[in-house]
Order: C-alpha cells, then structure tokens, then sequence
C-alpha cells in the first residue's frame, strides 16, 4: 500500500492531465490487485477511482463509472484478470506484472469513461429531456401510466422550461402553464405533490425534482446492473 500511495499520489506534476486519466486506470487495477479487505474491495476500489476521477478532472463526475463497468461485468473481469498476468519475459516489463496486460485493462478503462460520460451526455441533454417530458405528459393525461398521476397538459411546459432555467419564483413558472393565476397555482401545486418540482416552503421558488417513480421515464436506462 506504501508503493500504490507513492506511486498514484495526485499531488506528483506527473500525474497531471491526460497522465492523471492513465493513473486512475491503472490504480483502479492495482488496488483491485493488491486486495487490502477481508470483503467489500470491489466496492471499495470503484469508490476510489470515482472520487480520484474527480480530482483529476477538477469537478464532479455527471457519469457513473461503475454503470458502465456493470454493463460489461464479464468483459471488466477478463480485464482485471489480464492485468493481472505475470510478466511474459525479462524484456516485457520492469515488475513482475504484465505491462502489456496492464495496457489492455487502461484502455478498456477509458472507453468506459468515454462511453459513460457520452452516454450521460446525450441522456441530460436539453433537447432529450424535452421530449420525455413531452411523452410524459401525454401518457399522464390520458391516464395511461398506472403508477403516476394524471397530469395537466399544461405542465409540460413548466417542466421543459425548468430544466433550462433551474429555478423559478412561483409566480413565473405558472405564467408558463398559460392559465389564469388561481389554475395556473393548482397546476404548481400538483407538480410539487408530485415531486417533479421542488421547493423550499409554501412561497419558496421552485426548482426541477426528479422522484423515483418518474426516473425510468426521464431518464430511461440510467441505472446499471450491479457488478
């Protein structure tokens, strides 16, 4: 563990920029290697390399490593495994590792972050999330989702214009319904019942929720399988 630390310390110039996204692949596999837990390693190493992305990138990850890693679970296994191989000869590499199994694991590593800060991308773009809500509403006002609430047609816009803006006083965000103030306020007031607006007390502006019931409908496929 003293060899891992002095070696995948982020404070080294070394390890700054691209070299710092290389050293969080191949730290991930080393301490997977290393195995410092009775149980729980797994865990452990994914909550390791998440937070040291973060550190490398200077900003909260808006991805989820482990969604992808998860959804390649065999793939992400037989990696580990090959990064764990034994050197092939005295010229392959300076440890008793395989530099070579090593390599293949790093790169399988960032196609996932690639893959996952991609696919994150297009899922919380602004245009995706319009046509969601748009879905949405339809199917709530017709009563065709059994486990949500009928909706009214007018908070459709609400909830695309929210989105955008992150927060709104009360009295704006039911100008966008387009219906007169005491409707306009019925209409707020269901949304925030239902979650899909949030808010600080009975005057507080309001800003997007995202209750669970709703999630598989905003953000389809957002979770991963359990590794």
């Amino acid at each position: 563990m003293r060899c891992f630390d002095s070696h995948y310390r982020l404070n080294q110039p070394c390890l700054r920029g691209e070299m710092g996204l290389i050293a969080a692949a191949a730290s991930h596999h080393r301490l997977a290697h290393v195995h410092p837990f009775l149980d729980g390693n797994g865990r452990v190493t994914r909550l390791f390399t998440e937070l040291y992305l973060e550190r490398v990138l200077g900003e909260p990850l808006h991805w989820s490593l482990s969604r992808g890693l998860a959804r390649h679970r065999n793939l992400y296994y037989s990696a580990l495994r090959e990064g764990d191989m034994a050197r092939e000869n005295s010229y392959a590499s300076r440890g008793p590792r395989s530099d070579n199994g090593l390599f293949n694991f790093c790169n399988f590593f960032l196609d996932q972050c690639l893959d996952q800060s991609t696919y994150m991308g297009k899922l919380l773009s602004f245009e995706t999330y319009k046509r969601r809500v748009e879905i949405l509403v339809r199917q709530a006002c017709d009563g065709g989702l059994d486990d949500v609430a009928i909706l009214d047609p007018r908070a459709e816009n609400v909830l695309k214009t929210i989105y955008v803006e992150g927060e709104l006083s009360r009295s704006e965000a039911g100008r966008h319904t387009g219906y007169q103030e005491r409707r306009a306020r019925d209409v707020i007031r269901q949304l925030i019942n239902e979650g899909l607006l949030e808010t600080e007390g009975a005057r507080g502006s309001v800003r997007p929720g995202f209750p669970a019931k709703y999630i598989e409908y905003l953000f389809p496929k957002l979770a991963g399988a359990a590794i």
